[in-house]
């Protein structure tokens, strides 16, 4: 079976694309903006957002995971991968409020395999089928909704605490730390182009 994103994410991405290009059309047009300053940023800031709104959109629309008998592939922007099951040892699964769903593989040496995003149509169902074929008792399952870690033996029903393998903490805070310097960039950038086109 195959998974995906939903066709409504990816019209809502195009939908939003009608902000950067309003920013765009303003910018270019001096009948809608006459300062210099605020084109320049304007445009700045309208670039930058389409060309993240543009790669969102390639990624929900080409990203799909389906299930084989022997593994697991992976279809992301320009390739895609097929994973073993025996290759995976650890399947780590984060619910947060703030952050979303996200599900990463890793190997024997708690080596990120791969991330499975968790805004998949049929996430649960996937996750479920996931655990199903690994190998039973040879799996680990490590999942957190909010605070403490919850470990599982694949082939077993009960969770206890544990903490999950470290190259997954890195990965989380390091995607905590790309969204918030992707930001300062995108306002220090708009400013920088107001302040350099502002007359001194």
């Amino acid at each position: 079976m195959e998974y995906r994103h939903s066709k409504w994410l990816s019209r809502e991405i195009l939908g939003f694309a009608a902000l950067p290009a309003g920013f765009l059309i303003a910018a270019f047009e001096p009948s809608l903006c006459s300062s210099a300053s605020a084109q320049i940023s304007l445009g700045v800031v309208g670039a930058s957002l389409l060309v993240l709104l543009i790669c969102g959109y390639l990624y929900v629309s080409r990203y799909r995971i389906k299930l084989a008998p022997d593994g697991i592939s992976i279809t992301g922007l320009s390739r895609t991968r097929s994973i073993p099951f025996s290759t995976i040892v650890h399947v780590v699964t984060i619910k947060a409020p703030r952050s979303g769903t996200d599900s990463w593989l890793l190997d024997k040496d708690d080596t990120i395999i791969a991330k499975i995003d968790g805004g998949l149509l049929g996430f649960d169902e996937l996750m479920a089928s996931l655990g199903e074929r690994l190998s039973p008792y040879q799996v680990i399952l490590y999942r957190r909704t909010y605070g403490m870690w919850e470990m599982q033996v694949a082939g077993d029903k009960k969770w206890v605490p544990s903490e999950c393998p470290r190259s997954v903490a890195k990965a989380v805070a390091r995607q905590s730390v790309i969204l918030i310097v992707g930001l300062i960039l995108l306002t220090a950038s708009a400013l920088l182009a107001h302040w350099v086109s502002a007359p001194h």
